[in-house]
């Protein structure tokens, strides 16, 4: 109990179970309603069950459960809290993971990128330059002054080499954890499973509900929240098709990375991150400003997004720099922009980046199990009228 006291449930001591938060839950199922139960649980000091519990991920944190309990208990820090536990506990190795999640151990964090930055440059420059040159003599003359080209520094494949070993080890850890996971929740059933779908049907509808919002939409009090969710899932997903694109521009086509902004990839970039920025100042102007609706905010919370609001910053500053022809401050920001790229990846299963599995795999139980969010409204979708 005392860590989901430290990961923001510091108010679990006033609920007194009265059931007004599963009452008011928008996507609470019928049975075995959420929050209230996880509420017991955590007063009780049922660790283990709560480590086992999928609900937790079917909560979207609208905070309805919060804003209407007579005791201001406020359920729906507890549910986040016991999310980020979940985390904490199924991913491994912990010692990083306690760099996403305690502040004092923030400069553990910096260690893995910043190694993968200083073995990048080491092979990509310093060996074969015999020391850290950056390009000044071949450079082209562009509308926007002198041309930076950043492929002339570190070349993309060292650039590809290093993200692999990132996205890599992540994609590691992240399986391991959702294995774990998967596990835990499947060891939690009870009741009949005849009837369930296939595993594959099942995650192909979630990743269709996730993309749609659906479940977002059917909060209320927090409807804001949906929608910077919304703008930051979208600004990824711009972003990851734009470095989808400059995979192919230097792969396959052979073409310079430096590319024009006019670039079609370079456009879908600039979407993305505009959108990315817009969602994250959402998320963080109300967890500032209206904290009874957005929730308690804990360091796990400011971590994440405060690592890509760092990211984002520092990729437009590249692009003004670059344009100017800011030479020495452009390679310089770069290597600083390398850095935070690795952070986000190298940590992504120690992060609120965790969600994507986490509540993906929930999701998909839920579906499989019949214990979708919101089941007696979204059974109403269904119900033909009488002819």
């Amino acid at each position: 109990t005392r860590r989901f006291l430290q990961l923001g449930a510091e108010h679990l001591a006033r609920c007194y179970q009265c059931g007004t938060c599963s009452v008011v839950c928008p996507l609470t199922p019928d049975d075995g309603a959420f929050p209230r139960k996880e509420m017991v649980w955590a007063q009780w000091g049922l660790k283990d069950r709560l480590l086992r519990d999928p609900d937790v991920w079917l909560c979207h944190q609208c905070n309805e459960c919060s804003t209407y309990c007579p005791r201001d208990a406020k359920p729906g820090d507890l549910m986040a809290a016991v999310r980020a536990y979940q985390i904490e506990q199924f991913a491994a190795p912990k010692l990083l993971g306690r760099a996403t999640s305690r502040l004092r151990f923030l400069p553990l964090a910096f260690i893995l990128p910043v190694l993968l930055v200083f073995f990048l440059v080491l092979f990509a420059v310093i060996i074969p330059e015999s020391g850290l040159v950056y390009p000044d003599g071949d450079v082209l003359e562009a509308e926007f002054g002198e041309e930076i080209l950043f492929e002339q520094f570190i070349g993309t494949m060292w650039i590809d080499i290093f993200s692999a070993i990132a996205v890599g080890f992540a994609a590691m850890v992240a399986w391991v954890g959702g294995r774990r996971f998967w596990k835990a929740i499947r060891e939690s059933e009870t009741g009949s499973l005849e009837g369930r779908e296939g595993f594959a049907k099942s995650l192909a509808l979630t990743l269709v509900d996730i993309a749609t919002h659906r479940y977002f939409k059917m909060c209320k009090v927090n409807k804001a929240r949906g929608h910077a969710h919304m703008s930051i899932l979208y600004g990824f997903l711009f972003l990851f098709t734009a470095s989808t694109l400059a995979f192919i521009y230097t792969v396959i086509l052979n073409r310079e990375l430096s590319l024009p902004i006019w670039d079609p990839a370079k456009i879908i970039g600039n979407i993305g991150g505009i959108a990315l920025m817009l969602g994250l100042t959402i998320v963080s102007l109300r967890r500032l400003f209206k904290r009874e609706a957005a929730g308690r905010s804990m360091y796990f919370d400011w971590y994440f997004i405060g690592l890509l609001y760092v990211l984002t910053i520092t990729g437009f500053a590249l692009e003004i720099v670059r344009y100017a022809g800011l030479g020495d401050v452009a390679y310089s920001l770069y290597m600083g922009h390398l850095v935070f790229y690795f952070m986000l990846f190298t940590y992504l299963p120690f992060t609120k980046f965790a969600h994507i599995v986490y509540r993906t795999l929930a999701l998909t139980h839920a579906r499989q199990t019949g214990r979708l969010p919101a089941s007696r409204l979204l059974a109403l979708e269904h119900v033909q009228e009488p002819i």
